[in-house]
């Protein structure tokens, strides 16, 4: 296991390459992706690996709880493009669809 790890924005979960964390809703989630920080575009290609699954996970979390999507279309979940980059704001968003029990009576 790596010594590099992600703190998931709102939450007091680390992830390391490779980890498999548990949702709010009790789902295991995908492998956390590889952490690669030697140079500036291996650190890029690293954010760009996180927000992939980071949004990845928030979908599959919503297919999971089976959310309407009058509710997905508030979060803005399916407008977002992680290859583009996600905001901090929107990081911490999709931290709370994974493992804020407390985010869905928020939003619906």
């Amino acid at each position: 296991m790596s010594d590099v790890g992600f703190v998931l924005s709102g939450t007091d979960q680390v992830a390391y390459p490779g980890t498999v964390l548990v949702t709010a809703s009790g789902r295991d989630t995908s492998p956390f992706p590889r952490i690669d920080l030697t140079s500036q575009e291996r650190a890029n290609a690293t954010m760009r690996r996180f927000h992939v699954w980071l949004l990845d996970e928030a979908n599959a979390e919503l297919d999971y709880r089976q959310v309407p999507s009058t509710v997905r279309a508030e979060t803005g979940v399916d407008a977002e493009d992680p290859n583009a980059g996600l905001s901090f704001a929107t990081q911490q968003m999709l931290a709370g669809i994974l493992f804020d029990a407390a985010f869905f009576e928020q939003v619906g």
